[in-house]
């Protein structure tokens, strides 16, 4: 098959977000079974196309104009769908796609999906709209949730096929949806090649690590709320905060706040901060630490946990969200309520007085991974996938 895969999000010039992520995994496993495969993305920057690792991605730019309602986001991903809709009839006339692949998220495919030259595919990552409306982003203008509600919903009613990293989420979108159709559950692929288990590190000093945006949707506050409670009780542990810094509700910077509350608390020699790494980097950072800690509020499908589990280590992860479902309801993991940082310093606290406990926890996750999220064997998964929408286009089924 010849595929489009189309989102604002695929790295490595607008970093390595979950979305980003999973772009990347599915095209390289896509290719690897072989499928042609081009992107069609964001930049920054300037718009260009170009083929890395064998994959073709054009990258366009779009700004925002000045007038305030031109400047809300729901106007700007409208003239941006748009834009991306153009662009997509121009490489349809050289290249003939089977079938292009869009996210729900700003409703970017809306074009087209609505142009019906070609069968498509929706994945839900999290809605925009729902997100914003369930408050998990910072504070979002009304009149730009309910038109980029519209933009989703209509995305998600015309697709000619939709799918899903978690039940939990496509539970949550067909009711803020209203959707009338089935939802296909496939879970995010991931390279069991590069993110494998490295040598066994000493047990002391414990070693744990948050991967991941510093925003109050993935919870670092939670975990650093946690911290003093447990170098009361393990004296000897080492925390790593990697990611990108993030405004919260009442700063600009959550690394400000937090070394400022580090320094109140004397907890200098036990916390540290460092910058996001590129991909090939991130096995490095997880075989270096024994606990990997996912504290989000609410996370479909988050890679920070994939990713520690396919390299061997135990991960505390929340029952919120889709978290649950990939660390088999504790079996692979422990399970902790979300914004109970109490909670939180008990199972690492555990974790930390059981070094046995932290290798079989990481010998189930390693093998959950290699028998589920395997990134060639979720490829294939998504090919079927890709063929029933061909179908249903032909015979003029969506939503």
């Amino acid at each position: 098959m010849r595929i489009l895969i189309v989102h604002r999000e695929y790295p490595p010039e607008t970093g390595w977000g979950g979305i980003a992520t999973f772009n990347y995994h599915l095209a390289k496993g896509l290719m690897a079974i072989g499928h042609e495969v081009d992107v069609l993305s964001f930049n920054y920057g300037a718009p260009s196309d170009r083929v890395v690792e064998d994959v073709r991605v054009k990258r366009i730019t779009s700004k925002m104009k000045r007038l305030p309602w031109e400047g809300s986001l729901g106007t700007y991903f409208w003239s941006y769908q748009r834009q991306i809709g153009k662009i997509f009839l121009a490489m349809h006339r050289e290249r003939k796609y089977d079938v292009v692949d869009c996210a729900d998220h700003l409703g970017e495919g809306y074009s087209i999906i609505r142009s019906g030259r070609v069968a498509t595919t929706l994945r839900f990552f999290s809605p925009w709209s729902w997100v914003s409306s369930q408050k998990l982003n910072l504070s979002e203008r009304w009149y730009d949730i309910a038109l980029i509600k519209w933009i989703e919903k209509r995305s998600a009613q015309g697709a000619h096929h939709l799918t899903c990293p978690s039940q939990d989420l496509a539970t949550r979108v067909t009711e803020f949806f209203g959707l009338r159709r089935p939802i296909e559950i496939i879970p995010n692929p991931i390279d069991i090649q590069r993110f494998a288990p490295q040598d066994e590190l000493p047990d002391s000093p414990v070693r744990v690590l948050f991967a991941g945006r510093l925003e109050p949707r993935k919870g670092p506050d939670i975990l650093l709320k946690a911290i003093p409670l447990l170098c009361r009780k393990v004296p000897d542990i080492r925390f790593t905060f990697l990611g990108a810094d993030c405004p919260t509700p009442t700063s600009p910077s959550f690394k400000a706040e937090a070394e400022l509350f580090i320094s109140r608390n004397h907890l200098d020699q036990c916390v540290a901060f460092k910058d996001p790494v590129p991909l090939i980097s991130l096995p490095k950072e997880y075989n270096a630490v024994h606990i990997v800690v996912v504290p989000s509020r609410y996370d479909t499908s988050p890679y920070v946990c994939q990713e520690a589990m396919a390299c061997g280590r135990a991960v505390v992860g929340t029952t919120s969200g889709g978290m649950p479902e990939y660390l088999d309801q504790g079996e692979a993991g422990l399970l902790i309520p979300p914004e109970d940082p109490a909670a939180l310093a008990d199972a690492i606290v555990r974790l930390a007085q059981q070094p046995q406990l932290r290798r079989q926890l990481g010998v189930a996750a390693r093998r959950r991974v290699e028998q589920l999220y395997d990134r060639n064997a979720i490829a294939r998964r998504t090919s079927a996938l890709y063929e029933t929408a061909i179908q249903n286009w032909h015979r003029g089924i969506a939503g």
